[in-house]
Parts: C-alpha cells; sequence; structure tokens
C-alpha cells in the first residue's frame, strides 16, 4: 500500500493542478485555512499507514449509488416515529433520492413497534418498492449501545432514545462477555449518555457488529449500513476517551475497531459501510455521512479535497454532505466543491410529524444542473469562488460573507 504522504502529496498536486495559482489564502476574519488547505483532514493522530486497507473491489457486485450532474445530487436521511413504514406524504419526497439512510427512531413510537431492525426493513422494503434503483442503508451505532433505563439502568436520554429498542442491544445487554469493562472490572461507560461499548477486542464481538449488518442487507431491501461512532475511539491523542479505561487496551481496542469497519466493508461487497468524517475515506471506510457540512469555505475545501484523494486512489469516495437548511447559501457552497459521488443533504435526523418538506425544494433541488465546466476557482482579492455548469448554471459562493448565488441556466 501506498504510504500516507506519497497519497497526500498525489491529492495536493491534482487539487492544485485543477484549481490553479488563483487558489490562496483567504483573508477573511476566523478563517483557519487557506482556500486550498487540506491539512484538517489527515491530522498525524490518523494516520493508518499500518492498516491494510483494501479498495473497493472492481468486480463488487453492487453498484455505487446513483449518481448525476441532471440535477443537484441529494440523499435523504431520518426517520419517523409515528408507523414502521414513513407516510405515504414522505414517500413522495423520499422518491425524489437516489440514496437513502434509514436512523435508528424509525418507528419507535409505533403500537405495532417490536425492535428498530423491524422498523427499519418495513421502511427499507417501502423504498424499493417504489423504487428499486434506490439505494437503502440502515444507520447504526458502532461505538455506543443504545439501551433503555431497563437494559441499562446508567443510560441518559438525551434526544427521546429511550424509545429506541434493538435485538442486537437485547443480547449485549444479556452477555456481557461483549462489552467492554473499566479497569475496575466493571461496565465501561461512555460520557455523553452513559451507554455501554462494544468490547472489540474480542474478535467474536468484531464479528457480532459486521453480523448485525450483513443481516439486514440478505433481506434483499438493505444495500448498506451506516456506522455511526466510527470515527469515535477508546483512546485518542494520549488520552483515554472512555472513562477509566486501561490506556493499552484502550489502544488495543482502537485497532481492533478498525479492523472491524473494514471487514464489515470488504464483506458488504460494494455495497456502502458509511463512517462520518474525512479522514476516514480511503482506509477502511469509502464513504461518509459528515453531519457538519456548513454554507463556508471550509465545506468548499473538504469536498475539493474528498474529489482529488479520489482521483489520487483511483477509487469512487461517497460523501454525503449534511447541511441544517435547504438554502442558496448552502447549496452554492456545495456546488463549488462537490466532485463525482458527494450529495448534499438537509433536514431533522428524526421526525414525529408526516412532514418531511424541510428535505427538499423544488427550485433548488429540482432545477437542471449539468455537468461541471471545470472544478471551482477562487479569487483571492474578491474572496469569491465561481463555478460554471453544463446548463448555464454559474455559481458563486463570497468566503468572507458566506454568501451564495444561483443564477440557473437554461439549456
Amino acid at each position: 500500500m501506498r504510504s500516507f504522504v506519497a497519497r497526500v502529496a498525489g491529492v495536493l498536486l491534482i487539487v492544485l493542478a485543477v484549481v490553479g495559482r488563483r487558489i490562496a489564502v483567504a483573508s477573511a476574519p476566523g478563517m483557519a485555512q487557506s482556500a486550498g488547505d487540506y491539512s484538517q483532514y489527515h491530522s498525524p493522530e490518523y494516520r493508518h499507514d499500518e492498516f491494510d486497507s483494501k479498495p473497493r473491489a472492481p468486480t463488487a457486485s453492487k453498484p455505487m449509488p446513483r449518481f448525476s450532474w441532471d440535477t443537484v445530487p441529494a440523499f435523504f436521511h431520518s426517520s419517523y416515529t409515528g408507523s414502521l413504514t414513513f407516510p405515504e406524504s414522505a414517500m413522495k419526497i423520499i422518491a425524489k433520492f437516489p440514496i437513502v439512510t434509514i436512523e435508528k427512531w424509525q418507528g419507535c413510537h409505533s403500537a405495532d413497534y417490536t425492535f428498530e431492525d423491524d422498523a427499519m426493513l418495513a421502511a427499507a422494503k417501502q423504498i424499493k418498492s417504489v423504487d428499486p434503483s434506490i439505494n437503502v442503508n440502515v444507520w447504526f451505532d458502532s461505538f455506543r449501545i443504545y439501551s433503555n433505563n431497563t437494559l441499562n439502568p446508567s443510560a441518559i436520554s438525551r434526544a427521546d432514545q429511550f424509545c429506541i429498542s434493538s435485538r442486537h442491544s437485547d443480547f449485549l445487554e444479556s452477555h456481557k462477555d461483549y462489552l467492554l469493562l473499566n479497569s475496575s472490572g466493571q461496565l465501561a461507560i461512555e460520557s455523553y449518555c452513559h451507554y455501554h461499548v462494544y468490547d472489540y477486542v474480542k474478535t467474536y464481538v468484531q464479528q457480532y457488529w459486521t453480523d448485525m449488518c450483513l443481516n439486514m442487507t440478505k433481506s434483499g431491501w438493505v444495500d448498506g449500513c451506516g456506522c455511526d461512532g466510527s470515527q469515535s475511539r477508546a483512546a485518542s491523542n494520549g488520552s483515554v476517551q472512555v472513562p477509566h479505561i486501561d490506556a493499552d487496551y484502550a489502544l488495543k481496542w482502537n485497532t481492533a475497531k478498525i479492523n472491524m469497519m473494514n471487514t464489515t466493508r470488504l464483506a458488504l461487497n460494494g455495497g456502502l459501510l458509511l463512517g462520518k468524517e474525512v479522514f476516514e475515506l480511503g482506509t477502511y471506510v469509502d464513504a461518509i455521512l459528515h453531519e457538519g457540512c456548513s454554507a463556508s469555505n471550509t465545506t468548499i475545501v473538504m469536498l475539493q479535497y474528498i474529489d482529488g484523494h479520489s482521483k489520487s486512489l483511483g477509487i469512487p469516495l461517497l460523501m454525503e454532505c449534511h447541511f441544517a437548511h435547504v438554502a442558496e447559501n448552502e447549496v452554492a457552497a456545495f456546488l463549488i466543491g462537490a466532485g463525482q459521488y458527494h450529495y448534499f443533504g438537509a433536514g431533522n435526523w428524526v421526525s414525529h410529524t408526516p412532514d418531511f418538506s424541510s428535505h427538499w425544494d423544488d427550485k433548488l433541488l429540482g432545477s437542471k444542473l449539468g455537468s461541471p465546466i471545470a472544478a471551482g476557482v477562487y479569487d483571492a482579492e474578491s474572496q469569491t469562488w465561481n463555478r460554471k455548469f453544463a446548463s448555464g448554471t454559474h455559481v458563486m459562493f463570497n468566503a468572507k460573507k458566506k454568501k451564495g448565488t444561483i443564477t440557473w441556466g437554461t439549456m
């Protein structure tokens, strides 16, 4: 495998060649990164040069999700708590997207609810019945085990998580040998919700998570799995992240978790294993759902980095870029930086009502776009990005003001 340094150098050469001399340091107040600075995406803490990751197999049985520049490429990520399946009004919106991820809360307030696994499968079947070409993924957690107070008396509910019940939480909470212990021999708890944690140092626990995902894809309705918390480590930056865990064991846990994710990715044979952060792409995941996208220079630079990294590795890297809103500033920033297999998304993770209108806008996501003529170009003097598309659409984004404009073409 090529060294990490060589890969990063290749990425920088590609991106700098495309964007050219007009990429320069942006002087907007408080802007930490230059318009072409990619250093934040390969922190030494997360260098996995020693990890024998393998690229997506060219003969993978599952194709990549549909991707087109005809309109703004977009994805859907959410759940509906009121029933096992989505309301008919929501399906009219969901059917517009080529790729969907179903969150953990699906159906959890329904009278018919038993386990999240069943609700996810019911929703996935519903989506595939409308359009079999939609790529459907279920969103599992790879770090914390979502449990209620009955299964885990220490647990704290911060976002209605106690409505979530799953077969794997029932199994794991009754098989304590699958759970991480602290240095006192007690069950370890993570700091946010006081949930228990998988003990990936044990190989059978790694296999359990992989099987948990594969059991969903065997249904024929699910194409891949989200790996929420993929970036979470038991030890990081020289400190232990899970309270009271032995430091040496925490480092072993980190390596074991990465091995689990890579094993799952390869076992999916072309299906997606979606991580969370950019540094993971091209190692143990080939796709991410990034929650923190915004109308900013940072998001533009991040998208350009991923596009260059994909070209350098010679493999597709899928990016679901989630924004707070479907609005012109956000869509403009996305379009300036987006490359192939990059998707725009917005809207809540979970809805208690049938209203999913926050995920879609006919004008911004449904207008004709066309392939980009070239990469986004940054002008240092005006601190403005520009990019044009085949339809005649012209996108501008001011990095200082964080304002974008889209002039839609007529071709």
